[in-house]
């Protein structure tokens, strides 16, 4: 029994399609951290990601705790790239900077469980500055008991500048960093993965899309 010439094209078709999909499902399931960040890295494929919507009455979508050794790189790299990337096509955040929105002579203490509690998420700016700062410790421990409180991933560690040894961590810090993955400033990819942790639609994106629309 032979099949018509047009039929064979067609089963040849579908079996190199389910040979395509296998290998396509086996290159996502053990490299799927990698792919999700380069599809969105992609601003076409964005479409394809959820928008997270908890925590939308938040007032900022971000607090950044750092050390004072690392403002230069805070306040000159990492906050301008999340409030107003170059690139129009990435997303926009509302950021909580202690150097921009806790008030001169307030209480230390009272405005860090303030900034992490109205925040989305919280960027540990992660250094031997940091290790050593009792005050950004004490913003760890903040954002870690206000993410065990809302049982929400709530804190993105960001590695900036040396490793850091074991013996240098806080106990809560190293059990932390035991059970969690982090992130790298020297990482090629740093940016897309940041955004990739952070919502999917900053405050300030859905603002600026709120705006384009009242005016068409």
């Amino acid at each position: 029994f032979c099949f018509p010439m047009d039929h064979k094209f067609k089963l040849l078709f579908i079996f190199l399609l389910i040979i395509f999909l296998f290998l396509m499902t086996i290159i996502y399931l053990t490299k799927k951290q990698t792919v999700t960040v380069w599809m969105f890295s992609k601003p076409y494929l964005r479409v394809f990601f959820p928008k997270d919507l908890t925590d939308q009455d938040k007032q900022f979508d971000v607090f950044i705790s750092y050390s004072q050794e690392d403002s230069q790189f805070v306040e000159t790299v990492l906050y301008p790239g999340l409030v107003s990337p170059q690139s129009v096509s990435d997303p926009r955040y509302e950021v909580c900077l202690p150097a921009t929105d806790w008030q001169p002579g307030g209480l230390m203490v009272d405005q860090m469980v303030s900034s992490v509690a109205s925040s989305r998420r919280t960027i540990i700016v992660l250094s031997r500055g940091f290790v050593q700062d009792k005050w950004t410790d004490l913003q760890f421990r903040a954002a870690l008991a206000q993410s065990l409180q809302d049982k929400t991933q709530r804190i993105i560690l960001l590695l900036h500048g040396q490793e850091l040894s074991e013996d240098l961590l806080g106990d809560h810090l190293r059990r932390y960093i035991s059970l969690n993955t982090y992130l790298s400033t020297r990482d090629k990819w740093f940016w897309q993965k940041l955004r990739c942790a952070l919502p999917h639609a900053g405050k300030k994106t859905m603002k600026r899309k709120e705006d384009e629309m009242s005016q068409m």
